[in-house]
């Protein structure tokens, strides 16, 4: 079969058949939807697989984090129910983790030409049931939570009712194309209800005095926002991609009228202009409008640091493999034919390209060819009917489904407490923002928290509506955090708002000032004053640098084996991410490590670390003294000799954690090891260190005083009883 495949691919264009009616078909398989199924379930299953691991990880530690919003599961900002009808449970972390490996497992077979062509829109529909229970467990995640897998469901069902991926489907091109006009209408309705928030919100700005969304001041906003998290070696979001981001993210921001003013009218006029596809040819409109979604979500995640692309990316499989599009004499078509006509002199193209697919999908070859069908035969309400004469109960179904989801674009725009996800009126980033109107209300946030999946959402905090975490649940959580709010009210005058779980100095209270001041001028500065902007971002970066700076009691640090403190360890230390401060300091307020003190291994990595610890960033306790005692006491952990325990604003490390993170701050080639080693599973470093540790006093032997090594008066304050 595999050889036949291959034939098939490298014949000449004049025995290809070009009578088969598929705008992309398949080997094994008469379907044209066979296609956009297979790129629709690849690039979404590759983002689960890819996120799986972390989402978990995730959702270990948000189960056991004593936060409020752990009691909720759903989805959105509310953890509403499915479709406000279809309640979350709330699995163990094993159950969750099964129901991924469940949604992935049906996002794959469909795809295989070993699945009997009756099963796959049943796997598609079955697909739903592991989608609820795992996806409504990550409501706050930071990738995957809110409106980012709202187009998943719809997808689904569309796929599932579709009489196109049945074995013997008549008239399989139209009814095909169906399918994917109705995906169309969900997708575009999505993103025109997106861009008619904007627009309403915007009149109601005008009203008060304010700016419009496509002014250029709120991608302004939103840039200033992004640059909260971004630096200079910022350079992917959440996996994707996003080089030199940080300095694209200040050239855009530095110019709210050159480039953000025609960017957001751009961006207004994409989304609310959205449903003008529909109007259009397919032939010459589904491939260019996916092309220009796709660049529209990778410009957000270049410079926003939010990833839709990922998640919404795999919709454009309806436009992009469209049967429609590839209708005869379209562009597509015309392309397609002369890409044939030139292979035909090297067959070894095609047949290259046929072998890819072909171990990809499970001994599948897809053979590329245009549809004999013209574009009228493929337009919507052709295409309708011929669904509907095929199979009356599924295209009704379908059809209401898009029905009620239009609907509810319209309707929850006058309701936009209500979440119902994944149906929703799309009203993401629609109020607009200025930076420098005094009358705004405007937040800032600082955290050292990752940017990364697996972490919690940058919007779970006070300045969001519930649920979020409580202000006096800041202290349990595994990184640094602070929540700024000035501006609003009367004229202005709002009182500020300041939360966190920092110690304030004094840097970072003048640098809030600064940013305060800045904030508080007119609404129409950031398009006169050209220097304002740059002031307030330099006022950034001071209260950024103030941030890392700035000290956590330790006291405040979570409790040990915290999967987010796991990712903290994850980046070595450096001098902004540690505590910095005099050396007559007290023990608590500087990162301290803890030794067995009669383990002449362990003496010989404290005196190591004195060596190759330039920068002095550690302070050391023997684990049998009282300082060891009462700071494990305050962390809620045994008292352990068999393993070495660092200290840090980022939680409490102990073991190969401890001793890598440690590494990291001695310069290279030491620093190194944690590159290397630091990714592997915890419990896999932790064996080898148990075994040593178990033998250490008879290798290495116990310290009996009769060596001592000769220190300074500096390095002698490090050390505590």
């Amino acid at each position: 079969m595999e050889g036949r495949h291959h034939k098939a691919a490298t014949l000449p264009r004049k025995f290809i058949d070009r009578s088969r009616p598929a705008a992309i078909v398949a080997a094994m398989s008469n379907s044209p939807l066979l296609p956009v199924t297979r790129l629709f379930c690849a690039s979404l299953g590759f983002t689960v697989a890819r996120t799986l691991p972390a989402a978990t990880s995730f959702y270990s530690w948000f189960t056991k984090s004593g936060l409020k919003m752990a009691e909720h599961r759903g989805y959105g900002q509310s953890a509403c129910k499915m479709f406000g009808l279809v309640p979350a449970p709330k699995l163990s972390v094993p159950a969750m983790a099964l129901s991924g490996v469940a949604f992935l497992a049906l996002l794959i077979l469909p795809c295989l030409s070993s699945t009997p062509d009756a099963w796959r829109a049943p796997m598609l529909g079955a697909a739903l049931v592991p989608y609820h229970l795992y996806f409504s467990q990550l409501y706050c995640e930071a990738h995957i939570g809110a409106h980012v897998t709202v187009l998943v469901p719809p997808a689904l069902l569309l796929l599932a009712l579709s009489p196109s991926l049945d074995a013997s489907s008549a008239n399989a091109d139209a009814t095909a194309a169906f399918t994917c006009w109705l995906m169309k209408i969900v997708l575009t309705s999505a993103y025109c209800g997106a861009g008619v928030c904007k627009l309403t919100h915007s009149l109601k700005s005008l009203h008060r005095g304010g700016v419009p969304w496509w002014s250029g001041s709120t991608l302004q906003a939103f840039l200033f926002e992004a640059m909260f998290i971004s630096n200079k070696d910022t350079h992917t979001s959440f996996g994707v991609p996003t080089p030199f981001s940080y300095y694209l993210q200040k050239l855009h921001y530095l110019n709210p009228r050159t480039i953000l003013l025609p960017a957001s009218i751009g961006a207004l006029a994409f989304e609310t202009l959205a449903p003008l596809l529909l109007l259009a040819p397919a032939a010459f409109a589904s491939i260019p409008f996916a092309l220009s979604g796709l660049a529209f979500h990778y410009g957000i995640a270049l410079l926003q640091n939010i990833d839709f692309l990922s998640w919404w990316g795999p919709a454009y499989a309806f436009l992009l493999l469209d049967p429609a599009a590839w209708a005869s004499g379209s562009p597509a078509d015309t392309i397609l034919s002369s890409f044939t006509a030139s292979s035909s002199s090297s067959p070894a193209i095609l047949s290259a390209t046929s072998f890819k697919l072909h171990s990809t999908f499970d001994y599948v070859s897809i053979d590329l060819k245009s549809s004999a069908c013209d574009a009228d035969h493929l337009s919507l309400f052709n295409s309708a009917s011929a669904a509907y004469d095929a199979a009356p109960i599924r295209s009704s179904l379908a059809i209401l489904y898009v029905t009620v989801h239009v609907l509810a674009v319209i309707i929850l725009r006058f309701f936009p407490s209500v979440e119902i996800l994944p149906l929703s009126s799309f009203p993401m980033f629609g109020a607009p923002h200025n930076l420098f109107d005094r009358k705004s209300r405007k937040w800032l946030w600082l955290t050292d928290k990752p940017h990364a999946t697996g972490t919690l959402k940058n919007y779970a905090f006070p300045f969001c509506r519930a649920h979020t975490v409580l202000v006096e649940e800041l202290p349990k959580l595994p990184f640094k955090y602070l929540l700024y709010g000035h501006g609003g009210g009367e004229e202005g005058k709002a009182d500020a708002t300041l939360h966190t779980n920092l110690e304030m100095t004094h840097e970072l209270t003048a640098a809030l000032d600064t940013i305060t001041s800045l904030g508080s001028q007119e609404v129409d500065t950031f398009a006169t004053d050209t220097t304002v902007a740059t002031k307030l971002l330099d006022a950034l970066q001071d209260a950024k640098a103030a941030f890392a700076k700035a000290k956590r009691p330790l006291t405040d640090l979570p409790n040990i084996g915290s999967p987010q403190s796991e990712l903290l360890s994850n980046r070595p230390p450096s001098p902004s991410s540690v505590f910095m401060s005099s050396n007559d300091d007290a023990p608590a307020s500087r990162p301290i490590i803890l030794f067995d003190g009669v383990c002449l291994l362990c003496s010989a990595f404290i005196h190591f670390v004195l060596d190759h610890d330039k920068e002095g960033r550690y302070d050391f306790a023997p684990l049998q003294g009282p300082t060891a005692k009462a700071l494990l006491t305050k962390a809620g952990l045994p008292l352990d000799v068999s393993t070495v325990v660092l200290l840090d604003e980022t939680g409490v490390h102990t073991r190969s954690t401890a001793a890598l993170r440690v590494l990291a701050c001695c310069g290279k080639p030491y620093s190194l090891l944690h590159s290397v080693f630091i990714y592997l599973p915890a419990p896999l470093r932790d064996a080898g260190y148990k075994a040593v540790a178990a033998v250490r006093y008879r290798l290495f032997g116990k310290d009996d005083g009769s060596a001592c090594r000769r220190m300074t008066k500096a390095m002698k304050q490090r050390f505590h009883e």
